[in-house]
């Protein structure tokens, strides 16, 4: 499945003064979906983003990748886009079922990973792909 990557969230700028981006495939099993998220902080390292900076977000980027592991289908594709307007986040999968929002309860176990996500973007959102859905937050 090729990138759903938008070109409405790629602004082609001639100012544009750094531009990184990386997007591959996520192996369908939840220890590849663990390792996942160490290879999100390595790679966000290398583009040399502020480990303060990388720390804050790996968790709200392994839930998004989680959600499409536990509430998708495969395949689940993770591309990350850094530019001067901060870091982008897409990751899409095969289910054409949409995120839905949940209002946990204190004992609830589940339902706090859209929250996480809003939380730590400055905005987030999901979207019909060609092949599913694609769920994204811009850092």
């Amino acid at each position: 499945m090729a990138s759903d990557i938008d070109a409405t969230y790629i602004p082609q700028r001639p100012d544009r003064t750094k531009f990184y981006f990386q997007n591959f495939a996520v192996p369908w099993t939840l220890e590849d979906v663990n390792d996942t998220r160490h290879r999100v902080a390595a790679l966000l390292l290398d583009w040399e983003i502020d480990p303060g900076f990388v720390d804050d977000r790996i968790t709200a980027i392994h839930e998004m990748v989680t959600n499409a592991y536990c509430h998708g289908e495969p395949p689940v594709r993770l591309s990350l886009l850094l530019d001067d307007d901060g870091l982008l986040v897409e990751v899409a999968d095969r289910s054409r079922r949409m995120p839905e929002r949940r209002r946990p309860g204190i004992e609830d176990l589940r339902g706090r990973g859209l929250i996480l996500i809003e939380d730590a973007a400055r905005a987030m959102g999901w979207r019909a792909g060609r092949e599913g859905k694609v769920v994204w937050a811009r850092f």
